[in-house]
């Protein structure tokens, strides 16, 4: 019997190697488990990543690309939620072909240029659709394909000659009754057509450089599309001829055709005034302008803007310094009736020079007359939108302009709108500088005060009629900011902005949009099936290698 007990006493613990085994097999296959649901949960996580990325609507809203292609700036995104709220539809009918062969170098740039604006205009036209909701409508049209289609809608669209027979590459942006056509690629986009040199060819013919996308301006475009439509009827302008001035329609650098071009794309009926020779404006007039006069008004024109300024009317004078002294008039007529005065030397400011101490504010010399106005008057409509978005006007060659102060005639208002910093100073004329003029920094420093280069004259009413406008308006701006030659580009929202505003268009006053500039980089089929084999196969494969080294790592474990 002793025997026997003590045989049986360890019989506990063997009972309990079984129980210990069978524990460690479960959590094996609880690791096996919890590491195979790791892999299907990498794998699913890579292929929704993969799906999601080709979906334009997520790259509009993580954009990361270079140049924020599928971005669109804050005042088209208010421009799209007043539609909304007003319940107003934009309609946008894209008629879009095929890209034409292309046999030569020339012909292959064209058909580039053709296919990227096409590509870009149907990423820009996607973020708006989303951005707009049911307030903004995109319906596509291949015209080789959608014959039945496209035949309907252009019938619907039969007042439109842009629309008719095989017109392609064109974009119909309609509210309700009312439309406009962009055409692809020159309305959305700036592109750089060099002049022919004279390049000698294998076969001794001569070549024109190809021509190249400098920038897309889709945006811009389409949202001063549709906020013209949003505005009723086309108001007038009269640019005044007559002063000895530089052409306003000649397609030329020293001309104003860009500005007066820019002014009807946005619905302005442009009509040219012999002020001197009519002795009045006439009634239609929604805006009188003089642009860069060289000769003073006589007192006939003056009393013509002034009683047009007392019926409600609005009048834009653009002034500029010139070192021939009679090209500079004073305009003191129209001053003293209406209260401002005008320097007789030039505006300047001081340059920043990499050559002086970091807290140095520059010297003079050659470009102190090109001002970038940091002053803008953020409350005033014509340049809050420039303020917030930190756009600063650039003109060359200014004047002061100042308020007469104490004589200040009765029922006008002066109201500084463009000024220089605190480094501003009035540069003499002097006829043994080479430009006629000292641009040398001055050593007093009592020299420097910001000046004021761009005003507003509110002028009371007092002839109006009993349902006109009870205020005119003189808008001042001294100094070159318009003219083609490189100051209309940098200052369009300026220019467009004062006669928007002068007309009462609040709509359209605003800044347009971003500057897409192309620099794409166009991979080769080489490079394209380099990428598809590294997302097919190597980018599986590493996750498939790290799953098999984690199970390695845990068994080793």
């Amino acid at each position: 019997m002793e025997v026997s007990e003590t045989s049986h006493a360890p019989q506990p613990e063997e009972q309990k190697v079984p129980k210990a085994r069978r524990m460690g097999s479960a959590r094996r296959w609880l690791g096996r488990f919890n590491l195979l649901l790791a892999v299907l949960l990498g794998f699913g996580g890579w292929a929704l990543l993969t799906a999601l990325s080709t979906r334009p609507t997520f790259k509009a809203l993580i954009d990361l690309t270079p140049q924020a292609q599928f971005s669109v700036s804050a005042e088209t995104e208010q421009l799209l939620a007043d539609l909304r709220e007003r319940e107003v539809t934009v309609r946008v009918d894209t008629f879009f072909g095929r890209i034409p062969a292309a046999n030569t170098p020339n012909s292959r740039h064209a058909a580039a240029i053709l296919r990227r604006t096409q590509q870009l205009t149907h990423d820009l036209l996607v973020r708006y659709q989303e951005l707009g909701g049911d307030s903004f409508e995109v319906v596509d049209y291949d015209i080789y394909r959608d014959f039945e289609p496209v035949r309907q809608r252009k019938d619907e669209l039969g007042g439109l000659r842009e629309v008719q027979g095989n017109a392609q590459n064109i974009l119909v942006v309609s509210v309700g009754k009312r439309r406009r056509v962009l055409n692809l690629p020159l309305d959305v986009a700036t592109i750089d057509i060099p002049a022919m040199r004279q390049v000698q060819g294998p076969g001794g013919g001569n070549s024109a450089p190809p021509p190249t996308l400098e920038s897309y301006d889709g945006e811009s475009a389409l949202s001063s599309a549709i906020r013209s439509l949003l505005v009723e009827g086309s108001p007038r302008i009269y640019f005044v001829e007559g002063y000895n001035g530089p052409s306003l329609q000649n397609d030329t650098g020293e001309s104003y055709s860009e500005l007066l071009g820019a002014l009807a794309g946005e619905g302005f009926d442009i009509g040219l005034l012999q002020l001197e020779a009519e002795g009045r404006v006439p009634d239609d007039a929604a805006a009188v302008a003089l642009i860069e006069p060289r000769r003073a008004l006589s007192e006939r024109a003056v009393d013509a803007l002034v009683a047009y300024l007392r019926r409600g009317g609005r009048v834009f004078l653009n002034t500029v310094w010139s070192n021939i002294d009679t090209w500079t008039p004073n305009f003191d007529r129209l001053g003293d009736r209406l209260g401002f005065r005008l320097s007789d030397d030039l505006v300047c400011h001081l340059v920043r020079d990499a050559s002086l101490p970091a807290n140095s504010p520059g010297r003079g010399g050659r470009d102190a007359s090109r001002l970038t106005l940091t002053g803008l008057a953020s409350q005033h409509p014509i340049t809050r939108p420039l303020a917030m978005a930190q756009r600063y006007p650039v003109v060359h060659n200014a004047r002061e302009i100042r308020s007469a102060g104490d004589a200040m005639p009765e029922g006008v208002a002066f109201e500084p709108l463009l000024t220089t910093d605190r480094y501003g100073w009035l540069a003499p004329r002097d006829s043994r500088a080479p430009l006629g003029v000292d641009l040398r920094d001055p050593a007093d420093g009592r020299a420097y005060a910001a000046r004021t280069v761009g005003a507003v004259l509110d002028v009371e009413a007092l002839d109006a009629p009993q349902d006109g406008p009870r205020q005119g308006h003189l808008v001042l701006l001294s100094g070159l900011a318009f003219l083609n030659a490189g100051g209309f580009q940098a200052n369009a929202d300026l220019g467009l902005n004062i006669f928007n505003w002068m007309v009462e268009r609040s709509e359209l006053v605003t800044i347009r949009g971003n500057r897409y500039v192309s620099k794409r980089i166009e991979p080769d089929p080489v490079e394209l099936e380099h990428s598809e084999t590294f997302l097919k196969r190597w980018v599986p494969g590493i996750l498939l290698g790290l799953a098999l080294l984690l199970l390695c790592w845990r068994r080793w474990l």
